[in-house]
């Protein structure tokens, strides 16, 4: 756990140094935190269609139900706000970033505040604020680690942080993770869960 912890420091060291200089420091986290959320929303809505998929037989499928449905899933992302689209996109891209992240935040009312909290086409004396190559390089690094789920992947006695308190998201997902380990086990009960503030 400690060289994943490490390489999760650079990862995030890399990324704020690639926007350092025209971004301030305090900053920093604003534009990085929006595109990593941003990241894992996607990596958990492809895997949410993926097994759709295998419960309806085809993608295709999958997919046709979620854009009827929304709630077949956790958060419904519209295609031009996937990080596969922003990844690729190239002209245009603050106003395309920023354009995703309030499209995100209409289709998922709570998360209004959290992912949109950046203007990724603001500008400070009539200049922008992050210029295309900076966020680009930012997207870039960003674009290296899957952000899956490993860390829901708990033993008897680990502490959960949950640094997205108000959706409780990742509470919810070590706990199923858990029940489908362990089963009945009396030791997996969502009184065993308890938040704290």
């Amino acid at each position: 756990m400690a060289r994943d912890i490490k390489t999760l420091e650079n990862w995030l060291g890399e990324a704020a140094y690639k926007i350092r200089g025209p971004v301030d420091a305090p900053k920093y986290k604003d534009y990085i935190l929006s595109l990593i959320f941003l990241k894992r929303l996607s990596v958990m809505f492809d895997e949410e269609i993926e097994k759709l998929a295998n419960d309806y037989g085809e993608r295709k499928t999958a997919e046709a139900f979620v854009e009827q449905v929304h709630s077949f899933v956790w958060f419904y992302l519209p295609k031009k706000a996937r990080w596969a689209e922003i990844f690729k996109q190239s002209a245009g891209l603050r106003e395309f970033t920023t354009d995703a992240v309030m499209a995100i935040a209409r289709e998922n009312p709570m998360l209004h505040g959290v992912i949109d909290i950046k203007d990724f086409n603001e500008t400070a004396v009539r200049q922008r604020v992050i210029s295309y190559e900076s966020l680009k390089a930012l997207i870039d690094v960003l674009n290296r680690h899957k952000l899956g789920l490993k860390i829901v992947d708990h033993g008897e006695g680990q502490a959960v942080c949950d640094p997205c308190f108000d959706s409780r998201g990742l509470i919810i997902k070590v706990y199923l993770r858990l029940k489908e380990k362990y089963g009945s086990s009396p030791k997996v009960r969502p009184q065993n869960f308890m938040v704290r503030k």
